[in-house]
């Protein structure tokens, strides 16, 4: 009786090969499911990261334009600025005045100019007091 035990002991002690490739098959589909979830994932947060960021550039140059475009005239291109000839590579040259100030009561005048740099792919605003740069990666510049 102990080696009919013995012998049923040794045929059930482990895996079998068929036992082992079909474990491993179904581990490796659950495995390339959970890897492109994840993939997935990253590729829309990603997505959703750059679109985030775009539009707070956009809203920035938004907020930074608004008053130069308030207080100035339209402006006056030289060959471009029509919609159907826009202007891409010449910049946008804004002038007007400035509230009286209290001393003199006479309005100042005032110039902000918005050039696009298209090999660096940046929009920079100028005024008298400086520049700075108002959006970054930008891929096309066009006004009228």
């Amino acid at each position: 009786m102990n080696a009919r035990l013995a012998a049923r002991r040794r045929r059930q002690a482990g895996f079998t090969l068929i036992e082992l490739i079909i474990a491993t098959s179904i581990g490796l589909m659950i495995m390339g499911a959970l890897t492109s979830v994840v993939l997935t994932t990253a590729q829309a947060a990603n997505t959703a990261t750059a679109r985030i960021e775009a539009s707070a550039q956009v809203r920035n140059l938004q907020l930074s334009a608004n008053d130069d475009f308030v207080l100035s005239r339209a402006p006056s291109p030289s060959g471009c600025g029509t919609s159907n000839n826009p202007c891409h590579a010449q910049a946008l040259v804004l002038q007007g005045s400035r509230m009286p100030n209290a001393t003199t009561g006479t309005p100042a005048p005032y110039t902000a100019t918005y050039a696009w740099s298209s090999s660096s792919g940046v929009v920079t605003r100028q005024v008298a007091t400086g520049s700075r740069v108002v959006a970054t990666s930008v891929t096309a510049f066009a006004w009228y």
